[in-house]
């Protein structure tokens, strides 16, 4: 569901690490900057599991409904949290049931 905006905390650790722990019902979901679609990343195709694009990502896919730990890193040389330049084109992340 695209209508709801959940928000990542930051993580000043120097890897330019993102962390939520959200409730997701089965579906998907997409991870976008500061509430709008310029910068938004989605799956690689073939999608990878740890690997996020910008570059017209695909749905990252949430089989089952729960809680979940997702982790988003974006390169710390390429982005800078008081920053609203463009990021890097591509980024980590991991989803965790919890």
């Amino acid at each position: 569901d695209y209508s709801t905006d959940l928000n990542f905390k930051f993580v000043n650790d120097g890897n330019g690490a993102w962390v939520g722990v959200f409730p997701f019902t089965a579906g998907a979901f997409k991870i976008r900057q500061n509430r709008d679609w310029t910068y938004s990343w989605g799956d690689i195709s073939p999608a990878d599991g740890k690997s996020l694009t910008d570059n017209n990502g695909g749905n990252i896919n949430v089989a089952t409904a729960g809680t979940y730990k997702v982790t988003f890193t974006i390169p710390a040389s390429s982005y800078d949290a008081t920053n609203v330049t463009k990021p890097s084109v591509t980024a980590a992340y991991t989803i965790a049931k919890q």
